[in-house]
Formats: structure tokens, sequence, C-alpha cells
């Protein structure tokens, strides 16, 4: 029994990542949306504090690495 919902899940997964009905399209774009969106956002705000930061009095943001880890 568990060997089956295992062998299931497996070919579901399978299925979301090649598409193959519409229903596994939506499975697979939705997670793929959010990741891209939350990255683009994340650069964003990583240059956002570089430019920002970089000159300013009391920061230890000096290089572009340094504002996108946030450390």
């Amino acid at each position: 029994m568990p060997l089956r919902v295992v062998g299931t899940a497996a070919r579901e997964f399978r299925d979301a990542l090649r598409a193959a009905t519409d229903t596994h399209r939506r499975l697979r774009d939705h997670p793929v949306t959010i990741i891209v969106v939350t990255a683009g956002v994340d650069l964003f705000c990583a240059i956002a504090a570089f430019l920002l930061g970089r000159h300013s009095q009391k920061t230890e943001i000096k290089t572009f690495g340094s504002a996108y880890s946030g450390r």
C-alpha cells in the first residue's frame, strides 16, 4: 500500500513537470511564477539597497554581495 502511494505521487509529480494535462500545467506554472517573482523582487531590493547604502555613513554595504546577503 505505501509503495503504491509513493508510485502514484511520483507519477503525478512527473506529469506536472511535463505538463501532461492542462491541470498539470497550471500546477507547474503557479510555483514557477511565485519563484520567479520572488527572485525578481529580491534582486530589485538588493540593487536598491546597494545604490542607496553604499556611500552612506554608518553602513556596511560596500559591494553588491553585501547588499544582497543583508549582512
